[in-house]
């Protein structure tokens, strides 16, 4: 099944002609992927075959993926005759689509299995479910292009939403379940959200008393007829609860209302919207600022979907662990769109503990786990205690990406874990998410920040960090720079960070650094952010962390620089020793002598037992920074 390949269509326009007397730019023409015409024929003065032939021929050599170009073509018969043509290549099928096809061809298929095992859907349940949502929030009011934020944790009906919100004509802005009132109004405001799918309660943080806080005229209010004053937009609460609570709808209201929606109003929606609409709405982590709202559209998002699945050779018999929050992109987009896509069944992680997620994979069965690198290590830590009860795992493949893993951690993936086709993929929420993958076979192994090479259709170059010029020369480290069909939109009522992080040809600046090999491998050494400065040089922290994993009894080092004066930093080691590990201060520093430079060794160094993590599992770098800048000032001061 590839139903997303048989949708492919080009769309010509001529830009100018040559040596043709009759006016043929600005005509435009749409084919499908094997270069058979789909719009009304040309008509011209005189037979001019050759035209469609060569468009015909251009479309069948480009319409493998998503793309624009700018391309020639004469006539054989008289070479002066030419014609300069825009291909935009594309995929014609919008996210809401994707669940009736699948049922179509895997009615009885699982597609969504929440924790407990309790609620499961099949491809044909969960299909009228999404449509149950559209109706549902068009009847209340929902138009195209309004922003529809989630605030919950992995569920089935997080998968209905996000597909439902599509159908519907609008934006899902996934929020992050976990954090705090102050974020919360400011991120919805932020947003524009006039709709909010909630999930009562998550962790120890009840959500809807934190909304009850920051509105409270929803107790006084009609469902759907909230005027808020601290979030002026915001007009319908949706709870995911079979209770009753002021002011909002239940999920069982909005899929009864879409029920008994006439169903053209759906149909009438779905003619409105075209692939290249925003239909998501991610936040970035914030982890330096406040977080940026990413737009991703249809047209970003079937892509690159298309793309996991192909690259991890998903196939409908596949069971996913999504253990990933959906309020991230790697749980949205690489988990759950890629599993839709690929018609597998996903098992949905709610509340993410190693030893959790084993037994889920244990008990489904699971082909395909996803997630960043302390998610791997924390479950590989358990196998080799042997406190895991249980037969080998069944896990055939599965992307690590978000944050940098040692060549430890990958050996246990393959040895541990036994993972058979582990990849590593380098991306970011402004690519959707993904730029590169690499597989991680025996003759393949990760090395000095190797992260493989571009995926199909996207192109990767490095750039000067300061004036954005290409850098031709290989091995030679710049800011890397991002180009393709994944790219955003751009940050959401934000032109001036849009500005700044697209070029006006739509290249990607990712405040990376890194280079190319002569293999055209792409190499990440650093973030532009995490730079530090001493004494006026630029120093790698990566590259001090490098050498100081190598120290016996050392788990996982961070280095991050910590102000003392202005322009200058001092360098700071947080240390995580494995249990047991006998490792002083001094030890550190003497075995770096002769290793790294002497303005390379950490002031300094500071042993932790846990490092402090984001809910997405990146380690909070800004955090450390704090601890570091109270280090410094107790010690210098």
């Amino acid at each position: 099944m590839d139903f997303i390949d048989d949708q492919r269509k080009s769309e010509v326009e001529i830009l100018s002609v040559e040596s043709i007397p009759c006016d043929l730019v600005g005509m435009s023409a749409v084919f499908n992927k094997n270069g058979a015409r789909l719009s009304d024929p040309w008509k011209f003065p005189w037979p001019m075959d050759w035209v469609e032939e060569e468009l015909s021929k251009a479309v069948k050599e480009n319409s493998y993926i998503s793309q624009t170009v700018i391309l020639t073509a004469f006539n054989q018969e008289e070479p002066d005759q030419i014609i300069k043509f825009r291909l935009r290549s594309y995929i014609d099928l919008l996210l809401g689509d994707i669940p009736e096809i699948v049922a179509s061809h895997f009615p009885e298929r699982m597609s969504y299995i929440n924790s407990s095992g309790s609620r499961k859907y099949t491809y044909e349940s969960f299909s009228k479910n999404v449509d149950r949502v559209a109706g549902g929030l068009i009847a209340i009011g929902v138009g195209k292009g309004d922003v529809t934020a989630t605030w919950a944790v992995n569920s089935p009906e997080y998968g209905i939403a996000q597909f439902g919100i599509a159908k519907a004509g609008s934006i899902m802005a996934p929020l992050n379940a976990y954090e705090k009132e102050h974020y919360m109004e400011s991120v919805l405001n932020k947003s524009d959200a006039k709709t909010l799918i909630l999930q009562v309660g998550t962790k120890a943080t009840e959500n809807i008393e934190t909304l009850y806080r920051i509105c409270p005229e929803l107790c006084e209010s009609m469902p759907g007829n909230l005027r808020s004053e601290r979030i002026p937009k915001l007009r319908n609460v949706i709870v995911k609860s079979d209770q009753e609570y002021p002011g909002t709808y239940r999920w069982s209201d909005i899929l009864a209302m879409g029920t008994a929606i006439d169903k053209e109003k759906i149909s009438e929606r779905r003619e409105s919207l075209s692939t290249r609409d925003p239909v998501h709405m991610i936040f970035t982590s914030g982890t330096t600022g406040f977080p940026k709202g990413v737009m991703l559209t249809h047209g970003n998002l079937v892509e690159i979907s298309h793309s996991i699945k192909k690259t991890l050779e998903l196939v409908p018999e596949d069971v996913i662990c999504i253990q990933a929050p959906m309020f991230h992109c790697f749980g949205c987009i690489v988990g759950s769109l890629a599993g839709v896509v690929s018609g597998s069944s996903m098992v949905m992680v709610d509340k993410y503990k190693s030893e959790i997620t084993l037994s889920l994979i244990k008990r489904e069965n699971c082909t395909v786990v996803s997630g960043v690198p302390v998610m791997f290590d924390g479950m590989a830590k358990i196998l080799s205690s042997e406190s895991f009860d249980g037969e080998e795992l069944s896990i055939r493949t599965g992307i690590i990406a978000g944050a940098p893993g040692g060549g430890d951690l990958f050996r246990d993936i393959k040895d541990i874990l036994k993972i058979e086709k582990p990849f590593l993929s380098y991306g970011l929420t402004e690519a959707s998410p993904s730029v590169t993958f690499l597989s991680l076979t025996d003759k393949n192994q990760i090395s000095g920040g190797n992260v493989g090479k571009p995926i199909e259709g996207v192109q990767v170059r490095i750039v000067d960090m300061n004036d954005k010029t290409p850098i031709a020369d290989k091995n030679v480290k710049g800011e890397i720079a991002v180009y393709g069909y994944n790219i955003m939109q751009g940050y959401y009522n934000d032109p001036d960070e849009t500005d700044k992080a697209l070029s006006p040809d739509g290249w990607l600046y990712t405040g990376d650094i890194g280079y190319m090999d002569d293999s055209g491998d792409l190499f990440i050494a650093d973030r532009i952010k995490d730079i530090i400065i001493r004494n006026g040089e630029n120093i790698s922290p990566r590259e001090i962390e490098g050498v100081i994993e190598q120290y016996p009894g050392v788990d996982r080092v961070v280095v991050v620089g910590a102000k003392y004066a202005q322009c200058n930093e001092e360098l700071v080691a947080f240390i995580k020793p494995y249990k047991d590990a006998n490792i002083s201060e001094e030890d550190i520093k003497e075995y770096l002598k002769g290793r790294i430079a002497k303005y390379k060794i950490p002031r300094f160094i500071s042993f932790v037992d846990e490092f402090p993590m984001s809910d997405t599992g990146k380690i909070q770098k800004q955090e450390l920074r704090n601890r570091a800048m109270q280090l410094s000032e107790n010690i210098i001061n």
